[in-house]
């Protein structure tokens, strides 16, 4: 689970107009910053879900970190142009236990997200 840190500060600083361009950015570049197989999907206002297939904890908190770290070198203006500081993200994740149902992991992968925000943010969260 994948939330943008502040977004409603953001949004309320530079305008829902660039809010949306801040979540087409965190989009694109989550999507670019993973397999072919795995699966980036919104999963609410300002937060997306990524599933890794096939990914155990150790490798998933690596693609995690890459997924943060990518989100330092995003770019984004304003809209006279101005750039704007940097949109960093707080990750939570679990991997699926044997025998667990889909919502009982993402229930997991939100209580690490939640732990990542209350850390201080822009970091990433496992539930074991």
């Amino acid at each position: 689970m994948i939330d943008i840190d502040h977004f409603k500060k953001f949004n309320d600083n530079y305008g829902h107009a660039v809010g949306d361009d801040a979540l087409c950015i965190v989009a694109e570049t989550l999507v670019k910053s993973v397999r072919p197989n795995d699966l980036v999907v919104r999963y609410g206002g300002e937060e997306f879900c990524v599933l890794l297939p096939e990914t155990d904890l150790q490798s998933g908190t690596g693609a995690g970190e890459r997924l943060r770290k990518a989100m330092h070198s995003t770019e984004l203006c304003d809209s006279s142009g101005k750039p704007i500081p940097g949109i960093t993200i707080s990750a939570g994740l679990a991997e699926r236990r044997a025998g667990e149902n889909a919502d009982d992991m993402l229930k997991r992968a939100d209580q690490a997200l939640y732990m990542a925000k209350t850390q201080g943010r822009d970091r990433l969260e496992t539930s074991t």
